[in-house]
């Protein structure tokens, strides 16, 4: 019995050490860190700039916390965000991290003091990511929106799904006044316009997004091509589709709110020898007709994504 207690005693010993070990080796082994913000894809003159020094741009960089991306004049950049999505800086452009999460359920914080973004993300679980403006912070979980920064103030436009949209005063966050943006709506916050909203002398509110601004930011999203990106195969259809499928609506419901093209031609019209009924019918036929050919013309110029 003794024999046999002492037997049972080594291999509990043994095995405790064994477990021991296996532990200090894992404890060892470098923790591999997913890429959060990384260059996926750059055109001319495309710089970074973080605490050791100001560089170009390198395909496959990952961008740590206060690294800053610089577009130059004609020059433009796609930044992967984990696999969930892609942002595309556009052209004189300056984008930085102030905060980055270890995976996508976290926090991530975006400032931009100028320039403009398109962004396109598959729907986040629990994170946000947030991009501020020199006048606006942009809270998203999953959408398909343009926003752009200038001397005057900032705006974004969404194309699919929703924005949680607020004011920046003073570099401070103003938490007590957002409004969500949602697809096919603009929301602008002018410099001149900050005192009037924080005391609520003006309210904040997102309006329907005209013809212009719906081609402007179909052009910005179109020049995103998931494909060329290492993501994960339903985000790169989530991207490649859904905001296409949003843009497409958006032109097809701003053609409701054209006006009819029947007096484009009804002086030409003979009314003398057509009634009422054959008018009807020719306005009908010219409005359908001009409506197709808006889209297409809108298609071709404002979704296609331009051969690299």
């Amino acid at each position: 019995m003794k024999n046999f207690l002492t037997t049972v005693l080594i291999l509990i010993f043994t095995v405790s050490c064994q477990n021991s070990t296996e532990s200090e080796k894992k404890s060892d082994e470098p923790v591999v860190k997913k890429a959060g913000i990384k260059i996926a894809f750059s055109i001319g003159e495309v710089t970074i700039k973080d605490k050791a020094d100001t560089r170009k741009a390198v395909l496959g960089e990952i961008l740590e916390e206060g690294s800053t991306i610089i577009t130059g004049e004609k020059s433009t950049a796609d930044l992967t965000f984990f696999d969930t999505g892609i942002i595309h800086i556009a052209e004189n452009s300056t984008l930085s991290v102030s905060e980055i999460s270890s995976d996508a359920d976290g926090s991530t914080g975006l400032d931009m003091p100028t320039g403009k973004a398109a962004l396109t993300l598959s729907k986040l679980k629990n994170g946000d990511l947030k991009i501020k403006t020199p006048t606006m912070v942009a809270a998203v979980r999953g959408t398909a929106f343009v926003i752009e920064t200038t001397k005057t103030g900032s705006a974004v436009s969404v194309v699919q799904g929703a924005v949680e949209t607020g004011i920046i005063d003073s570099g401070t966050e103003k938490s007590n006044i957002t409004v969500m943006t949602n697809a096919g709506e603009k929301t602008t916050v002018k410099k001149s316009d900050i005192s009037a909203y924080t005391s609520a002398k003006k309210e904040l509110k997102p309006v329907k997004m005209k013809r212009p601004d719906i081609v402007i930011a179909s052009k910005e999203l179109g020049l995103i091509d998931a494909n060329r990106h290492d993501l994960d195969p339903e985000t790169v259809e989530y991207i490649s589709e859904e905001p296409v499928k949003s843009i497409e609506k958006l032109l097809e419901e701003s053609e409701k709110s054209l006006p009819s093209p029947m007096h484009d031609k009804e002086e030409n019209m003979d009314t003398s020898e057509i009634d009422k009924a054959a008018r009807e019918a020719e306005a009908k036929r010219l409005k359908e007709e001009r409506r197709k050919k808006r889209i297409e013309t809108a298609k071709e110029s404002a979704i296609a994504v331009p051969a690299m």
